[in-house]
């Protein structure tokens, strides 16, 4: 392949017409860096480099560095060089191709503003994400604007740059920076869309959207993705040209500058289509019905309390084999239990409760060869009042398991009765 000069940098040609282009007298890194210059980015190579460019371009601005910015500066133009997308405006080519050729070309088009994208919003939603789980979505969001602002204001001063013809030391900082926070903020309402800084539908919705197909909730995800990222996409193009150049923006609201009403279509476009694909695979898993998840909680703690019933009685059945005690059985309890309700005593129930499930060791010569009346038969009064029984117990059980419940119910009634 023959050697490009056009992917040259302007300092690097103004380095080779200083020594006649006679490479002999360069310096061995100078050439490593002019050949590497043929080399080509990829799409995710270009996406990353020009997003840690804006990131220390931004920074630059805020520390007054000219030589960050300087490195920066050169770090961008290395990938407006060497890297050309295979479909740099979709609008050229349907316009140029027809719909069948557009709409080949909508893949790669949607794959290469994926890449330009995804550094900048991975930045963005991680930061967004850790302050969601340790401050909840206010700090989500907040954290994630925090972190967007300084790649916003670098895209701003080099747009003010390109714009004005100015160098750094010339760039307006302030208001870079003051449009960035504007624009990062515009930046985390995905996600929000998400749910990456805190749940985001209310209850109806969920059920609503449990009811649909995967296809239906897929293709839904999707346009509300697209619903999001089309408009901020563009509010954030208008703000960058505002700042930089608010004439040009005029011009173009007055159809004058087709180039900058292009720009702005085009990044609604490329924004819509960026945010629906990254927010379809949230309608493939399928929301749970909130009635259903209460069932399932229900469910779970019930299972949990005659887990602890269960613990209960074998404890008591121990206590009652090594002291000879008779096992208090179902019945035992029914008894008590309609005692305490008021109804009648019947001596039948409580002759064959006696005689029935004797517990005793084999072999114990303490256990007398006919059942001990037990202490509930001798008094009831105190076996009532006993903390320890296991009437109490089941009964105490029962109590905190009517507790839970209404608890759980109170939740789910307050979640149902938040707005979206």
């Amino acid at each position: 392949m023959a050697f490009d000069l056009s992917r040259l940098r302007t300092d690097q040609l103004q380095r080779l017409a200083s020594v006649d282009g006679d490479l002999s007298q360069l310096e061995t890194t100078e050439i490593e860096d002019i050949l590497s210059s043929q080399e080509e980015f990829g799409s995710i190579g270009a996406g990353f480099q020009r997003a840690g460019a804006n990131f220390q371009l931004g920074l630059a601005g805020a520390f007054g560095s000219e030589d960050m910015a300087e490195s920066a500066m050169q770090s961008l133009e290395e990938v407006q060089r060497q890297y050309a997308p295979e479909v740099p405006s979709i609008i050229d080519a349907y316009s140029e191709e027809g719909i069948l050729g557009g709409t080949a070309k909508l893949p790669t088009y949607i794959y290469e503003q994926l890449a330009a994208s995804v550094p900048q919003m991975a930045a963005q939603l991680g930061a967004g994400a850790l302050g969601a789980r340790f401050g909840g979505p206010r700090a989500g969001m907040a954290a994630a604007t925090g972190v967007g602002a300084p790649f916003f204001a670098g895209m701003n001063i080099e747009r003010q740059m390109e714009e004005q013809g100015i160098g750094f030391e010339d760039a307006q900082v302030a208001k870079a920076y003051a449009v960035a926070v504007g624009q990062a903020a515009l930046d985390s309402l995905i996600g929000r869309t998400l749910g990456v800084f805190g749940p985001t539908k209310a209850a109806k919705l969920i059920t609503d959207a449990a009811s649909k197909s995967m296809g239906r909730r897929v293709l839904g995800a999707f346009g509300a993705g697209a619903a999001i990222e089309a408009p901020t996409e563009a509010a954030q193009q208008i703000l960058e040209v505002a700042q930089a150049k608010p004439e040009r923006l005029w011009d173009a609201l007055r159809g004058e500058d087709p180039a900058i009403a292009k720009e702005i279509f085009e990044s609604a476009i490329a924004g819509g289509l960026v945010g629906g694909v990254i927010n379809a695979p949230t309608g493939i898993p399928s929301p749970q019905d909130p009635a259903q998840q209460r069932k399932e909680v229900v469910d779970d703690l019930t299972a949990h309390l005659q887990d602890e019933m269960a613990d209960t009685t074998r404890m008591e059945e121990i206590a009652a084999r090594f002291g000879g005690q008779k096992l208090l059985t179902k019945q035992d309890f029914e008894i008590e239990a309609n005692e305490r309700l008021g109804i009648p005593f019947i001596p039948e129930e409580r002759a064959q409760a006696a005689t029935d499930d004797v517990i005793a060791m084999p072999g114990d010569k303490g256990v007398p060869e006919t059942p001990r009346i037990t202490d509930l038969e001798e008094d009831r009064t105190p076996q009532i009042s006993k903390s320890g029984s296991p009437t109490v117990q089941a009964q105490k059980t029962l109590e905190e398991r009517g507790r839970f419940e209404s608890a759980i119910n109170r939740f789910y009634d307050t979640i149902e009765a938040q707005p979206i």
